[in-house]
């Protein structure tokens, strides 16, 4: 059984498959994003030099902290919801990074939160008079979207690990 499942994978690759998968650059000119294959080419996009750039990326609590503003805003059911906003130049990187990255990639039909010309509203009108309604949130969600998760998504997209790494640091 195994011998005819190797024997099977064998000719998909010897009959031309790999031709059909899609590599690092060509993937990304498939989806119109941006090729950055080093980071000298990612700080030029953003305007920044490379030690501006490594300040973003360091991993100690401390020194990332200090890119962030945290505080707390009233739940309407109660309680808090904790919020750590980029500070106004780390906002200003992320903003550039939207625009030459995020803003590119394709969102479902079925996202309304943070979509420009999408709310609450337009999320909720094709359940207007229907027999049941499920309402519910996703608790947490923001931590959820982590480092690891970004990084997967960009070497998947067709960045090179070291490229997803860096833009995962800054969006995370």
């Amino acid at each position: 059984m195994i011998h005819r499942f190797l024997s099977w994978l064998r000719s998909l690759f010897q009959s031309g498959w790999k031709k059909f998968v899609i590599h690092g650059e060509k993937k990304l000119t498939k989806f119109g994003l941006p090729i950055w294959r080093t980071k000298e080419d990612l700080a030029s996009a953003l305007g920044i030099s490379i030690p501006s750039l490594n300040s973003y990326l360091s991993l100690k609590k401390r020194t990332r902290c200090s890119h962030y503003v945290t505080f707390s805003i009233p739940k309407r059911t109660g309680g808090e919801r904790i919020i750590c906003a980029p500070k106004p130049r780390l906002k200003a990187l992320l903003r550039l990074l939207h625009n030459q990255l995020i803003s590119k990639l394709e969102v479902s039909p079925y996202a309304h939160g943070f979509c420009q010309g999408r709310s609450v509203k337009t999320g909720a009108m094709p359940h207007v008079q229907k027999r049941i309604l499920l309402r519910m949130d996703i608790k947490d969600f923001f931590p959820s979207v982590t480092f690891v998760r970004v990084f997967g998504f960009l070497k998947n997209v067709g960045y090179p690990p070291d490229i997803a790494s860096v833009l995962a640091r800054l969006m995370t």
